[in-house]
């Protein structure tokens, strides 16, 4: 963002002091200037005038499960707001289509929940592609091995309330139901790709385990998204609640942007910009212009 001849970005700034990051920002009245941000909590209200002052310089990413919607049971279980869909369909407006969903989801499921509303984003952590133009992208890997997908079965059979979830390249273990079974489940399928020598590895979530090639992640998602426009040279802004999200946190903040984090099952409230996905869903609608309930 400029102001005048100067240019405000805000990055966060280790001072050395006790209080630690600065955000450098920009003022209407008075240009840039430095302001003691306390570290993850403060940042929403902090970023949230900057990105309403300076919109053309702000890319939003957002995970979904945990993050814009609250976690269920099951991913069929889901529950949509009703201000949900409105409020991104402004906040991509306000941003000049600069809106995107990174997920680990199928991108056709989250198309389906927030119709109408059309978003750029990435599924499958990074192994499939949306965007607002007619540009290619890398065709999806091939469906997850015979073997894997067989053993895997077999694997979730033998714990009761353990659920196989088969997305193509991909294959996810929900134990939500089956809390205990978690360890086991998670040594066991480190052992199927040992042995079975697959070029895949494991993605610990919230009551899930993802089996996912090597290779791709929400940070070569966030990547391959931030390349293209309307995102590119953007600040980048990405809100996620789980492991994954932390590699596309590493990826943000890398490019001068923020990782900001949504607490829950992975992280604490103590470290966490948002203490619940009703948190983000309010922190959009404000910074989108509409009512943030």
């Amino acid at each position: 963002m400029r102001q005048g001849n100067r240019a405000c970005r805000p990055t966060l700034l280790i001072s050395g002091r006790p209080t630690g990051p600065f955000l450098d920002i920009a003022s209407p009245s008075t240009g840039c200037m430095m302001i003691d941000a306390p570290r993850s909590r403060n940042l929403p209200d902090l970023l949230a005038p900057q990105i309403r002052l300076r919109p053309d310089d702000y890319a939003v990413y957002f995970d979904f499960d945990g993050t814009l919607v609250d976690i269920a049971n099951t991913p069929e279980e889901v529950i949509l707001p009703p201000s949900l869909t409105p409020d991104l369909t402004r906040l991509q407006q306000r941003l000049g289509g600069a809106v995107a969903v990174v997920t680990g989801r199928h991108l056709a499921d989250i198309a389906r929940m927030i119709a109408p509303a059309q978003l750029a984003g990435s599924g499958l952590h990074g192994l499939e592609f949306s965007f607002m133009s007619a540009d290619p992208v890398t065709p999806m890997p091939e469906a997850i091995a015979p073997a894997l997908l067989a053993r895997a079965v077999a694997l979730v059979a033998s714990h009761p309330g353990v659920r196989l979830e088969y997305k193509g390249p991909i294959l996810a273990v929900h134990f939500r139901q089956a809390p205990e079974a978690g360890p086991a489940l998670l040594n066991a399928l480190a052992h199927l790709l040992v042995e079975l020598n697959l070029d895949h590895h494991l993605k610990e979530g919230r009551a899930v385990i993802e089996v996912i090639p090597n290779g791709t992640s929400k940070a070569t998602a966030l990547r391959e998204i931030m390349r293209r426009q309307p995102f590119a040279g953007r600040i980048p802004i990405m809100i996620g609640d789980d492991r994954a999200d932390e590699d596309a946190f590493v990826v943000a903040e890398g490019a001068g942007g923020f990782g900001l984090k949504v607490a829950g099952e992975h992280f604490r409230q103590a470290d966490a910009s948002f203490m619940e996905p009703a948190e983000v869903r309010a922190w959009l609608s404000r910074i989108a212009g509409g009512d943030a309930a």
